[in-house]
């Protein structure tokens, strides 16, 4: 979910002419690198490591005022590669040349990356997959990211499934007879 959530704001924020960078910051699953077809591109870790400069690495996608970061070669020490200032350096300069620059990252409970990825970033969009994410796990990342000063932008629900007079069709109801009683 995290991936389709980066992924379609990247590409809304585009379709509306904001100069976005996609950055795949997965690097144990590059799901960005593959879904824009870079898998095998010089990517993020070869940024990081200082092999290349990540300007020479962002590839532009078909659609225009999208850019798009591989994640590169799996690296040996990504956690140290994160926390570095070339990472950080590199980060800052992103921000100056792109409108917006989208982190796609790894799961915050299960990969150190990611506390550093949120902490060099201005603001975290929280996903949760309904009915497989518990109120425990979302309140645990709640407190990771408060205790690491971490600016919440939100949170994405997915994976909602609708029954035929559930939640929603409550709501639909509610709402259209306040429609008709108000007209």
């Amino acid at each position: 979910g995290r991936t389709t959530v980066a992924s379609n704001l990247a590409l809304t924020g585009a379709h509306v002419g904001t100069r976005i960078l996609l950055v795949d910051a997965n690097f144990r699953r590059p799901t960005i690198s593959r879904l824009y077809g870079l898998e095998g591109h010089a990517g993020l870790s070869d940024v990081l490591s200082g092999q290349t400069a990540w300007a020479d690495c962002v590839r532009q996608t078909d659609m225009p005022n999208l850019s798009v970061l591989a994640a590169g070669p799996m690296p040996p020490n990504s956690t140290e590669l994160i926390g570095s200032d070339l990472a950080r350096g590199a980060l800052a300069e992103m921000a100056a040349r792109f409108d917006q620059v989208i982190v796609d990252g790894p799961p915050l409970l299960l990969i150190s990356d990611a506390r550093l990825l949120a902490g060099l970033a201005d603001g975290v969009i929280v996903v949760v997959r309904a009915g497989v994410n518990t109120h425990g796990i979302v309140t645990r990342v709640r407190s990771v990211l408060t205790a690491m000063n971490a600016h919440v932008l939100g949170g994405v629900l997915n994976g909602v499934r609708t029954t035929a007079g559930g939640y929603l069709r409550k709501n639909y109801d509610a709402f259209h007879e306040y429609h008709e009683a108000n007209v």
